[in-house]
């Protein structure tokens, strides 16, 4: 892993993270775990060590540009998969807790492993859909901060994200392309679920040339109880179309 070792030192130093010898420790078992679970979990579609750091782990940490994750915060990584954005965070942040949500059962499995492989604690993994999660009385409006790596349209995370946010939370979507044709859905379906698209931050992943963007959305009131709807409808009827 030595390319790749460096490749990670210096992306996150070129973010503004200092990786010491147990940071450094912790990647290197979170990376051979991904590796050795990938093709029964179908965590991911990269092999090489050099574009799982870059395009998987340095790009989760750079959702620390967003200025909303520092401190002891609540957290809830939706739709997580192989623990993205939530596990990199967490072993830099460690102060952190943090729900790793996700619906499939082998990527669970795999979460479960992987987060006692590296000790972590205040980490809870739950195999659940977003909208049944969203709906129980211990989650709803109870998190300070969700996190998704946006694959599905804006409109359609909003309705994921902001019924599980207390009031003043925020809402962090990691998005890539296609951004302008997405937000004007997005704008309306968060105004619709109690929030307010507050910024669009362009940020620069180390050793990647394709530009991402944080979406930065805060709750600014309580989510109508209709919210979220029943399973695979977010999807199917986005709000805000």
């Amino acid at each position: 892993m030595t390319e790749a070792t460096n490749v990670l030192r210096e992306g996150a130093a070129a973010l503004g993270i200092n990786l010491n010898d147990e940071h450094m420790r912790a990647f290197g078992i979170y990376l051979g775990g991904v590796k050795e679970w990938n093709r029964r979990a179908n965590l991911t579609g990269l092999t090489e060590d050099k574009e799982i750091v870059t395009k998987h782990f340095l790009d989760s940490l750079s959702c620390l540009a967003s200025g909303k994750l520092e401190g002891h915060k609540r957290m809830v990584d939706i739709g997580t998969g192989a623990g993205l954005p939530g596990i990199p965070l967490k072993i830099v942040e460690p102060g952190m807790e943090i729900t790793l949500l996700d619906s499939s059962r082998k990527k669970a499995e795999f979460l479960s492993f992987i987060v006692e492989e590296l000790g972590l604690s205040r980490v809870r993994v739950v195999c659940s859909r977003v909208e049944d999660f969203a709906r129980r009385e211990d989650t709803k409006e109870s998190f300070d901060v969700a996190l998704a790596r946006a694959v599905s349209p804006l409109a359609v995370l909003m309705e994921y994200a902001l019924p599980l946010l207390r009031i003043e939370g925020w809402f962090v979507a990691q998005k890539s392309k296609r951004l302008e044709k997405e937000l004007a859905a997005a704008r309306t379906a968060a105004s619709l679920l109690g929030g307010e698209i507050e910024e669009v931050k362009e940020v620069e992943v180390p050793f990647l040339e394709a530009t991402r963007y944080l979406v930065l959305t805060r709750k600014t009131r309580p989510t109508p109880p209709e919210y979220p709807r029943r399973p695979g409808i977010p999807t199917k009827r986005p709000l805000g179309r």
